[in-house]
């Protein structure tokens, strides 16, 4: 949002388009156990695939162009604009079969193709078709591509770096989400992997959504105590902030936190758990203990993601948690959240 060229405006784009992308490789391997213990639960939530799609885009262009590659997708027009489906699987799909097909293919082109397969009242069958113009899979290696750590050799490359549990992923996600994966290829001639997936969708745009969100924080009028050890957490986090037309102060533990608060100072506390002098746990129950109902909401933020850790954290006192890394937008709606919760219980406006 500051004053960035075109260039550099695209430059930031790739990296935090990338960054997001290494996060889900590196959940990739974590997911495979989760998924074989039976412990993998699907999260969906309801995504434009034309704008999903163009996320994709924006990380594979710049590859494609460097190696004279052309890149496409398409996505059938009868296909619903909205649909829900757990995004992070679904990308993780497409992620690994691009991967593959941008190491294995030289010249041409690839594709990325969604279609419907099977569509009823409100559940979909959906097909996502990724091809391209590679070396292509022998017959042999089309057999033991899906077992896990199985990476093919042919006598043009030497084995690629990776983990080989690609497509394993892929088989396991496909099956978790309804539907299975499948390859056709010939040697020199290319390869087209489809998997299958269920969605479901209905008639409401949540896009409309989005953009009340995005009008109504234009309008707040905030203040929120960030409570943060690390310096480029609290810049992060205080542009996404100031963007949304909030006033923060910064506190670097709990115990400066517990020294800055005082009642009616602040509307929201945004607060780490691990931290130095005093962790975010232990500041909260202080804060109640000294302020008791006159205690602002306090949303907890911190990289603690495994299943639970929202709820045990809430149970220790917190009135809200959020998961590090975050989008600005559930950080968004969490203000508008609790900015409502308030505005019902006090009756008064937190913005306007």
């Amino acid at each position: 949002r500051s004053s960035l060229n075109m260039a550099q405006q695209e430059y930031l784009r790739n990296i935090k388009i990338s960054s997001e992308n290494l996060l889900n490789i590196i959940n990739d391997i974590l997911d495979l156990s989760k998924i074989e213990a039976g412990k993998m639960e699907l999260k969906p939530v309801q995504i434009n695939l034309a704008k999903f799609m163009e996320q994709i885009s924006e990380i594979y262009q710049p590859q494609a162009r460097h190696k004279g590659i052309i890149f496409s997708w398409q996505i059938n027009p009868l296909l619903p604009k909205m649909v829900f489906v757990d995004e992070n699987r679904l990308k993780q799909l497409v992620n690994n079969l691009l991967s593959n097909s941008f190491k294995f293919t030289r010249m041409g082109e690839i594709s990325v193709t969604f279609d419907i397969i099977e569509k009823t009242e409100n559940t979909l069958q959906l097909s996502c078709q990724v091809k391209d113009t590679g070396l292509g899979i022998s017959k042999e290696n089309q057999n033991q591509i899906f077992e896990k750590y199985t990476q093919i050799e042919t006598s043009f490359v030497r084995p690629f770096e990776g983990t080989g549990l690609g497509l394993a992923i892929c088989k396991e996600l496909s099956n978790l989400m309804g539907g299975d994966i499948k390859v056709e290829s010939e040697q020199d001639q290319g390869s087209i992997f489809t998997f299958t997936f269920k969605a479901h969708y209905d008639n409401k745009d949540d896009e409309k959504k989005e953009e009340e969100i995005s009008r109504e924080l234009l309008n707040f009028n905030l203040r929120i105590l960030h409570v943060e050890d690390k310096l480029v957490n609290q810049k992060v986090v205080g542009f996404m902030l100031f963007n949304a037309g909030c006033d923060v102060d910064f506190a670097r533990n709990g115990q400066e936190a517990i020294e800055l608060y005082a009642p009616g100072k602040y509307d929201i506390i945004l607060m780490d758990i691990q931290m130095p002098v005093m962790d975010g746990i232990s500041a909260c129950k202080e804060l109640r203990r000294l302020h008791g109902n006159q205690l602002c909401p306090v949303v907890g933020l911190s990289a603690n993601a495994l299943e639970g850790d929202a709820e045990r954290f809430i149970e220790l006192g917190l009135d809200d948690y959020i998961t590090k890394p975050f989008r600005p937008q559930q950080l968004y709606e969490k203000l508008l959240m609790w900015t409502n919760k308030q505005n019902q219980s006090s009756g008064s406006a937190l913005y306007g």
